[in-house]
């Protein structure tokens, strides 16, 4: 596939949010093409930002989607703080908030513990990396 050249910051981000929140919702690219009245290649180059969503086609998607488009015109990537973008953008991301919220309010409560010690755990350094026998 070629690379995509001179792709707008704020593109990529707006399909960044596209696709997290339609993976989050389960739905395909084609059941949110139908609802926005457009293919679902047009679909795809809207996730990556190689093409503009228009105000009118990010409210059908939005609607689709069931969320407000505000909620979809994203931040950039590198914005920092953005705790939820950056879990949508890890492999396992989606997967994890999903198990989250299928869990019982205790169960949450324990994962948050465990989550938190980890997340305080010193991270080694490149030189503290060994490869397991």
């Amino acid at each position: 596939m070629p690379q995509e050249k001179n792709l707008n910051p704020t593109d990529v981000a707006i399909g960044a949010a596209i696709r997290r929140r339609r993976e989050v919702l389960n739905i395909t690219q084609a059941q949110l093409a139908d609802a926005a009245g457009v293919t679902f290649q047009q679909i795809q180059k809207y996730e990556r930002g190689s093409n503009r969503v228009a105000a009118a086609r990010l409210m059908q998607i939005a609607d689709k989607l069931r969320c407000h488009p505000a909620d979809l015109l994203g931040v950039p990537a590198d914005a920092p703080g953005d705790a939820l973008a950056d879990l949508g953008r890890t492999h396992d991301g989606v997967a994890l908030a999903r198990c989250f919220v299928a869990m019982t309010p205790e169960d949450r409560q324990a994962l948050m513990i465990i989550a938190r010690a980890l997340a305080a755990k010193p991270k080694p350094t490149p030189t503290q990396l060994r490869p397991v026998a």
